[in-house]
């Protein structure tokens, strides 16, 4: 009975220190302490086995941090840049609209002025005319602006 009371200490004794053993091969193994070299691909090294992989180092996300930070600097000229360039499209366009309403507007006031002008020329005649008649209503032809067909051909025949 001594004899299989120390084999079973002696088995307790081992199975303890195989615990003790695979806890600290846990402890201090790869997969607890976030080696990142285990999980490498066999592919690459730009590659990881997701099943290994803790994530990045702090350095790793630094330079992620950096880059975006750039691509927000560089987002914000471009939108800066976009910006000003529509103000100046803007300004164009005004520019544009101004010059257009400025000729329309020297359009309106010369088709007036020809307008005007096309009325003294019509009135001139209109007084000529009225003349014309006048004259001839006094010089004996009546209502008629010719000469009688007699008169005509009397100026006609030599």
């Amino acid at each position: 009975a001594a004899e299989q009371a120390a084999a079973r200490e002696a088995e307790d004794r081992r199975e303890t220190d195989e615990k003790f053993a695979e806890i600290g091969n846990h402890v201090y193994g790869d997969i607890l302490t976030e080696n990142p070299e285990v999980a490498v691909s066999a592919f690459g090294p730009h590659r990881v086995v997701t099943d290994r992989w803790k994530g990045m180092n702090p350095q790793q996300l630094e330079e992620i941090r950096q880059q975006q930070k750039q691509q927000m600097e560089e987002n914000k000229r471009l939108r800066m840049k976009e910006a000003q360039i529509d103000a100046e499209w803007d300004q164009q366009r005004t520019l544009a609209a101004r010059a257009a309403m400025a000729l329309e507007q020297q359009e309106v006031e010369e088709e007036k002025r020809l307008r005007q002008e096309l009325d003294r020329y019509n009135n001139q005649l209109a007084k000529e005319q009225l003349a014309q008649t006048q004259a001839n209503i006094i010089g004996g032809w009546g209502d008629r602006t010719y000469p009688p067909a007699s008169e005509t051909n009397a100026i006609a025949k030599p």
